[in-house]
């Protein structure tokens, strides 16, 4: 990815919310009330959710493995996957993710992927990982399938002229289909979570790609995307260092809202993962059942949404489409799974090892201590430790590896011990990728 190319966005672009004389979010807070941009870009297509940019990256020059100090910035950058992973398994209990729950309380709170591993994190994230780690990737596939479907349906609906949104855009994907994908994953994304959790509702929180201010309603994905920015990304663009705690605080407040009216109407809640939060949490904790719902969708959601716009960008790129097309037809109207992922594997993999989303994360070192590699770095105690997610893919690319799991923070599965804040959706978000490449190759 390179500034020159206009199709290589990057995230800090991405995530460029806020035009220059925006007020600030004291000022907001201090009106107490919403205030109106004159626009709100719209996300680019190729660091959709991404929490660090390859240009940062590059600006951190790391060794080719192990790791590199900034001593002015008190930032050590670890890279290489055995380094990476390392991080991840924290064996030593070297590092910590409290930094994330210091930026979320600053939005909407704090939650269990701001704490280290103990009894507090464990009774919060308990029930909800469980839930989400039992939905197969089968499962995950025919929401897949499902959900982009209905995106292409609504999408559909919006267009004039009674042409289908593919034929009233079809100029503008050839010339740069990047920005088609964006549209279907964003809708894509937006009817997964409304299968899960019920959300978006239509009224309080809305599907939309993209803002024109920053008044209510909350907005799916984009909202999320850029409250996980804030939170995920090693070094937030000062646009959204402000304006991710606002979503954040505008989400918590909504969805406060909506939560309470489920509570009201004595039913049960839409969406199979709303009803475990309904079912765990008690009503007198309905403020933790709203954090944990906010931060489960914005770990969720933009994962599976930058990754599936990265893997139909390198189709493209890598002109596999049209045999892809063609095989997907040769399968029928009825697909398989197993047939799907069989054919699919090797390109998403590759893909998503190219330009991993994210492709970085950070940590904070507990204490003193050294990592190993090239060369010995000693890291210090409150240390911003970045974790170069994407040497570690690269790397396995390189080697002909196929191996997607930094990308989700390691494996929570399998022998040894799984890593505290590996995702519990890997099954289940792999398939729902499966299930909309599958789909959007059918009607590309």
């Amino acid at each position: 990815m390179t500034d020159e190319n206009p199709d290589a966005t990057k995230a800090t672009n991405h995530l460029n919310l806020l035009n220059a004389d925006i007020i600030t979010l004291d000022d907001i807070i201090a009106a107490g009330e919403s205030v109106s941009r004159r626009s709100l870009p719209p996300p680019a297509a190729s660091a959709a959710g991404a929490p660090v940019a390859a240009a940062s990256r590059a600006a951190m020059d790391p060794i080719k493995v192990g790791a590199s100090r900034d001593e002015d910035k008190k930032r050590v950058v670890v890279d290489g996957k055995a380094q990476v992973r390392a991080v991840f398994a924290n064996l030593g209990n070297n590092y910590t993710v409290k930094g994330y729950g210091e930026r979320s309380r600053k939005g909407f709170g704090d939650f269990f992927l701001g704490m280290d591993a103990g009894p507090e994190r464990d009774s919060q994230s308990h029930d909800i990982n469980k839930a989400i780690q039992s939905i197969t990737a089968e499962e995950g596939f025919t929401l897949g399938l499902k959900a982009t479907r209905a995106a292409y349906d609504t999408l559909d609906d919006e267009a004039t002229n009674d042409r289908t949104w593919l034929e009233q855009v079809s100029d503008t994907f050839k010339r740069a289909p990047m920005h088609a994908f964006d549209a279907v994953s964003s809708y894509m994304v937006a009817a997964v979570t409304k299968d899960l959790f019920g959300i978006p509702d239509g009224e309080l929180i809305v599907t939309a790609p993209s803002r024109s201010n920053l008044t209510a309603p909350s907005c799916c994905p984009y909202d999320f995307k850029v409250v996980s920015a804030s939170l995920f990304k090693p070094d937030p663009d000062p646009d959204v260092v402000s304006g991710g705690p606002y979503l954040g605080q505008l989400l918590a407040k909504q969805t406060a809202t909506l939560v309470a009216r489920l509570r009201a109407a004595k039913t049960p809640p839409p969406g199979r993962l709303m009803q475990v939060l309904f079912d765990k949490i008690p009503p007198v904790e309905d403020d933790r059942l709203v954090r944990t719902l906010i931060g489960t969708m914005m770990g969720l959601l933009p994962t599976i949404d930058g990754n599936l716009i990265e893997v139909m960008n390198g189709l493209q790129k890598n002109g596999e489409i049209p045999g892809l097309k063609a095989k997907i037809a040769d399968m029928g109207t009825e697909l398989s799974y197993d047939h799907v992922r069989d054919l699919l594997k090797p390109a998403v993999y590759k893909a998503m090892q190219q330009i991993p989303v994210p492709e970085a994360v950070w940590r904070i070192a507990a204490h003193d201590h050294v990592i190993s590699g090239e060369k010995q770095v000693v890291v210090k105690k409150g240390d911003m430790v970045v974790v170069d997610i994407a040497s570690a893919t690269n790397a396995d690319l390189k080697d002909n590896i196929a191996d997607v799991s930094a990308i989700f923070g390691g494996l929570r599965t399998g022998k040894g011990k799984r890593p505290t804040h590996a995702c519990p959706g890997y099954e289940m978000a792999m398939g729902i990728i499966y299930g909309a490449v599958a789909v959007m190759l059918q009607r590309a």
